[in-house]
This record gives structure tokens, sequence and C-alpha cells, in this order.
């Protein structure tokens, strides 16, 4: 089995896919609970569920020259440096050698909350790697075999 590849694509407030992303990582959901003793009942301590609670979504790529004029980073840069918001809506898909999705997180209210560039040193060969992270209100996974 090789690597994974997989694209994001962005429907809302603009379209763009991106396959260009090394790591894509915070989809995750937990549900948060809440404990209640019930007088009288010392064996155990009831567990009941709240609400749901999403990490931020963090992608990461080597940074390009171009890219501060894509549609994505001016929204980026829109939210933290001008403080205009407009969530959107995204999807991150596995893709097969024939690019068909095999698992797609349909995520939603997704806006920018952190952009950040890699540490510069001149004495080493690395690439610079630009990280953006979203914070998001949900997500949804589909089986798409």
């Amino acid at each position: 089995m090789s690597a994974f590849s997989f694209i994001v694509s962005f429907k809302r407030p603009f379209n763009l896919e991106d396959s260009g992303w090394q790591e894509v990582s915070g989809l995750m959901s937990e549900l948060s609970v809440e404990e209640y003793k019930e007088g009288g009942e010392n064996g155990f301590v009831w567990k009941l569920p709240k609400e749901a609670k999403y990490k931020n979504i963090v992608l990461k790529r080597a940074m390009e020259s171009h890219s501060l004029d894509s549609d994505l980073m001016k929204w980026v840069k829109g939210a933290l440096e001008d403080f205009i918001f407009k969530p959107g809506d995204m999807t991150i898909s596995i893709v097969d050698e024939n690019i068909k999705p095999l698992r797609t997180w349909n995520v939603t209210g997704v806006y920018p909350v952190k952009m950040e560039s890699s540490s510069l040193h001149a004495n080493k060969n690395e690439l610079a790697i630009e990280t953006i992270e979203l914070a998001y209100r949900s997500f949804k996974v589909e089986n798409d075999t």
C-alpha cells in the first residue's frame, strides 16, 4: 500500500481545490461528559453526554512565493489582519491512485484562527513551511467506496 494522497477543497466562501498540502491534522471529535453523583450511590458516577468538541484543523505545506495572492491566503489574512470573518465549508478527501475519494470529511463553519511560518535558518537547507489553523463548527465522515 502506498502513502495516502489527499485533496483539500474549500466550497465557501470561494471554490478552491488544493492537493498541495503536506499534512492535515485535527480531524478529531470528542463527546464531553458531565459527571453526576447520585445520592446514596457510592459504587459509580453517572457520565451524562453533553456537546461534541472539535480540535482545530491544521494544514501544512511548503511556502510558495505566489501563495499570498491566492483566494485562500486572502481569506486567512482578512480574518487575522482585518478581523473580517467569512466562515466557509471544506472537504478533506483521501483519494486512491485514480483520484477517486475513499473517505471524505465534510467540514462546516470553517474560519482561520492562526497562520504560522516555520523558523528560518540560513545555515540549514530546509523548506520553509507555512501552517494554517482553522476552527470549525462540525464535520461528518463519508465512506466513498
